[in-house]
């Protein structure tokens, strides 16, 4: 079971001398998906020409559920328990995992921490967007010190407001990490805030009606990695305290 829309899925059919089960939205392929709605409520999308909705949002998780899709077909599931499964499937904790807020604005927790990861999300967020993108997020301390001009780049190219804060420091010093990240902010539409609960409430504070306020890196974690200690954090329960605060 291969992605037909992507530049190594084409290279691994190429290779592979088994059979190929392919699908896909831009592609030819066996399984052809096409979106009909995207919004913040959910997704509808047809494959193979049938209908099927999904409280998922972005264009990720379409290809996500055809991936399954394919896979439940290649194994001989039925449709009806196939187009169930579609329809009562759960968002997965900390994957562009919604905060419901009662807000006019709409937050988001992701695990996004990579580059790609990083571009995906804000491609999804762009995708779905009334309103402006604010995200918020940082790096991990102890890893790759080269993809975090990288991530700044991605971030401040996709975003309106950028607010650049700590993620897991780790052994490292904050600053010395957004020092890095700094490296690859070439604009002028970033905040520094390396505190991270300040960051968040940061971005709440500045949210207005449609904007999506994304909050990058963490997830579904409910912890902080600091040089001498470990500490409860759980960006949902921080953004959530955040509008709590700044409506009284």
């Amino acid at each position: 079971v291969i992605n037909g829309d992507d530049f190594y899925g084409r290279k691994l059919t190429a290779l592979t001398k088994g059979k190929v089960f392919t699908y896909g939205i831009k592609s030819n392929s066996d399984y052809a998906g096409s979106i009909n709605s995207l919004s913040i409520e959910g997704t509808t999308f047809t494959i193979n020409g049938t209908g099927y909705e999904t409280h998922l949002v972005g264009e990720h998780n379409v290809y996500n559920i055809l991936a399954s899709f394919t896979l439940a077909k290649v194994m001989g599931i039925d449709d009806e328990i196939i187009g169930r499964a579609i329809s009562n499937i759960k968002n997965v904790p900390g994957r562009f995992e919604r905060v419901v807020s009662g807000k006019d604005y709409h937050l988001f927790v992701d695990y996004a921490h990579t580059p790609d990861a990083l571009d995906h999300l804000l491609d999804a967020a762009n995708t779905l967007k009334k309103g402006r993108v604010i995200t918020v997020f940082g790096c991990g301390g102890d890893r790759d010190r080269g993809k975090r001009p990288i991530m700044g780049s991605i971030t401040e190219k996709k975003s309106d407001i950028v607010i650049v804060t700590s993620d897991n420091p780790r052994s490292e010093d904050p600053d010395d990490i957004i020092d890095d990240i700094r490296k690859g902010l070439k604009g002028s539409n970033h905040i520094i805030v390396p505190d991270r609960k300040e960051a968040i409430y940061k971005a709440v504070e500045e949210a207005r009606k449609n904007d999506i306020v994304l909050i990058a890196g963490k997830g579904h974690e409910d912890y902080q990695i600091l040089k001498e200690k470990t500490i409860h954090f759980d960006d949902r329960e921080i953004a959530l305290q955040a509008i709590g605060e700044l409506d009284r």
